[in-house]
């Protein structure tokens, strides 16, 4: 059953995500202008609400949260980068692992979650055996390129939600930026 006001973490879990939805779409609408970015993803504009607002769902402890949540997602250039995520990206393996996934993300079809999630597993797998490099070493320099972060929603739930075409742009972006 619905809280009528989901103002809190426990209600905001409970809610339903139609609810949901009503109750941060002015959250949504004033940080991005939208309430979904769909284009783009395998998803129609209702079924990318839903993954989203599930994810962000398991995160949020108020209705505000959205919008750090929802800003890696909603944006096309990342506004900030946190120090940890910088990190990340300073590690020796970070250009080997994005142009890595650069080279072999085209090929990932069709791009929804389980597709995304065994080639992300095959990819860790491959860097661990093939250079020694941990799992979390290669998921924390993709996420920190797509998002700005280490935290934040399950990275083949964002991936999935930003689409291979943006997932592409940010990682070329960021190797494009380490040239110059």
């Amino acid at each position: 059953m619905d809280s009528p006001n989901c103002v809190n973490r426990q209600d905001i879990k409970q809610c339903s995500l139609a609810r949901l939805g009503e109750l941060v779409a002015p959250y949504l609408l004033d940080a991005f202008g939208t309430t979904g970015r769909a284009n783009g993803t395998a998803f129609s504009p209702a079924e990318w609400q839903d993954v989203f607002l599930t994810a962000a769902r398991e995160e949020m402890h108020t209705l505000d949260d959205v919008v750090s949540l929802g800003a890696p997602i909603f944006q096309d250039e990342l506004s900030q980068v946190t120090p940890e995520a910088r990190r990340a990206l300073e590690d020796a393996i970070t250009k080997d692992v994005l142009l890595t996934v650069v080279q072999e993300l085209p090929a990932v079809e069709p791009f929804d979650y389980d597709t995304v999630n065994s080639y992300l597993r095959d990819l860790r797998g491959r860097f661990k055996t093939e250079r020694g490099v941990s799992g979390r070493q290669v998921m924390f320099t993709i996420r920190s390129v797509l998002t700005g972060t280490l935290t934040g929603p399950c990275l083949v739930i964002v991936m999935i939600l930003l689409g291979k075409a943006r997932c592409l742009q940010r990682i070329r972006d960021w190797l494009a930026s380490c040239s110059q």
